[in-house]
């Protein structure tokens, strides 16, 4: 008996979806609102697009670096922030990888770049757990829905 493509093709899947204390982040959150991110796996184009993000960076920085030629450093770096790019020179390509993870797989809070970007520096710890959990749940593949 082999592998029941029709089954497959009809079958409806579902995001896996997972709840992650935050405790270090309670002073965002408001008082009666527990500490707690919600999140969910990635699709296969969301996770080829984190893997295409560190090579976007280093074309944006190549592009703005030949627009601003002779410029001061500081308004690259201006242009940068202003499209979402991590601005300091040489950022390690995991790092832009989990920035865009958390970007596609955060349910809520909903989270764009500058925040994902302030969360990895400000708290480094709550942020690669946010990130390993939205691996795991990528790697479990969607749950099988009714």
């Amino acid at each position: 008996m082999g592998f029941n493509i029709e089954k497959f093709n009809n079958a409806k899947f579902h995001h896996r979806e997972a709840v992650v204390k935050v405790p270090d982040l309670a002073d965002f959150f408001g008082q009666d609102e527990a500490p707690e991110w919600k999140i969910r796996g990635l699709t296969g184009h969301e996770m080829a697009a984190v893997r295409e993000a560190s090579k976007a960076a280093v074309n944006i920085d190549e592009v703005v670096g030949k627009l601003l030629q002779g410029s001061a450093a500081a308004k690259a770096d201006a242009v940068k922030e202003a499209l979402g790019v991590p601005t300091e020179a040489g950022t390690p390509e995991d790092l832009v990888r989990r920035i865009h993870m958390l970007k596609y797989g955060s349910i809520d809070p909903a989270c764009d770049q500058r925040m994902a970007v302030k969360l990895a520096d400000s708290f480094v710890i709550v942020f690669y757990q946010l990130t390993n959990k939205i691996t795991e749940l990528t790697g479990l593949g969607k749950r099988l829905g009714e």
